[in-house]
């Protein structure tokens, strides 16, 4: 088998070729994570957009909850609960309720 020769020239044309073919590669690379980049920064404003909803509508639940406790925060003692108690169950027997 006969060796072909190969100049110098030759070697520069084929590596300048195969380094063609590699930045077409690069370029198409390139453009796919552009096109990811522009997704992942849409998926990120709507993620935030989310979470301030999320958070508002929590902050709204924490106060309504901070209002309730402090409606329901009525403090009595455990002499005025038994009274109170005692009270109910008279009426309760007067009235015939059953509980």
């Amino acid at each position: 088998m006969k060796k072909a020769k190969i100049t110098l020239d030759d070697l520069a044309r084929m590596t300048a070729k195969g380094f063609e073919n590699i930045d077409k590669r690069f370029d198409t690379v390139d453009k796919r994570f552009g096109k990811t980049d522009s997704r992942i920064d849409n998926i990120e404003q709507k993620m935030e957009r989310g979470f301030s909803n999320v958070n508002a509508r929590l902050d709204m639940i924490e106060r309504d909850v901070r209002d309730i406790r402090a409606k329901l925060s009525i403090n009595i003692s455990h002499e005025e609960y038994l009274e109170i108690d005692e009270r109910l169950t008279i009426i309760e027997e007067k009235m015939k309720i059953k509980y």
